[in-house]
């Protein structure tokens, strides 16, 4: 089936028992693609669920999507074969894309924009794109480095030195390096032969 499914973890009370159900139940509805993301977290009420458990539940539930058959392409996105989302794929990657519908994103030569999401304004602006932008915002160089950083990481397979010098033609800048080792130190980034990775702590 051609559907996406929205998928939460980290919700309180939530145990590996009610994960295998929930596998279960993706397994009989078989969708093409699978989003995984963290229960939102309450300022006001705090954290509910630990660290251990985020951990133990995205483990679970990412382990049995994999032997489904379901393809990590993303730290919360999975496909079967040919259904990864373009969008998705082109926005971690840091690569230039088109938003189109309400409410949509837009990155182009170092502009970031969005569409209204006002549905009134949206059909009666139709076909005017400066009236169905809400807001457009200039990046600077040192902002698109922190942002292709940032969205390389979100990729399971990371980002390299290499990727970051082809984009920007110049080596990892010092802020950038410096932000990465204590990352590192942290224990939510893992630097290995130059490519860098978010590590399951850093994940959720």
């Amino acid at each position: 089936h051609n559907i996406n499914l929205d998928v939460l973890y980290g919700i309180p009370g939530q145990t590996p028992d009610h994960v295998e159900t929930l596998l279960s139940s993706i397994r009989t509805l078989s969708p093409a693609h699978v989003s995984l993301f963290p229960m939102p977290v309450n300022p006001m009420m705090g954290e509910r669920v630990s660290k251990g458990t985020r951990r133990l539940l995205y483990s679970q539930i990412a382990g049995g999507l994999k032997e489904q058959g379901y393809r990590q392409y993303s730290l919360y996105h999975f496909a079967r074969e040919g259904y990864g989302c373009a969008y998705h794929t082109l926005h971690f990657g840091g690569t230039d894309r088109l938003g189109l519908g309400l409410g949509a994103t837009s990155y182009l030569d170092g502009l970031s924009c969005s569409n209204t999401a006002d549905i009134r304004l949206y059909l009666s602006a139709s076909g005017d794109l400066k009236e169905l932008r809400a807001g457009v915002m200039e990046l600077g160089e040192e902002e698109r480095m922190k942002n292709f950083t940032a969205l390389g990481l979100h990729r399971v397979e990371g980002f390299t030195g290499t990727e970051f010098e082809a984009r920007f033609g110049r080596p990892l800048p010092p802020f950038l390096a410096e932000t990465l080792a204590a990352l590192e130190e942290q224990g939510l980034v893992e630097g290995t032969e130059g490519r860098y990775t978010m590590t399951i702590d850093g994940v959720i």
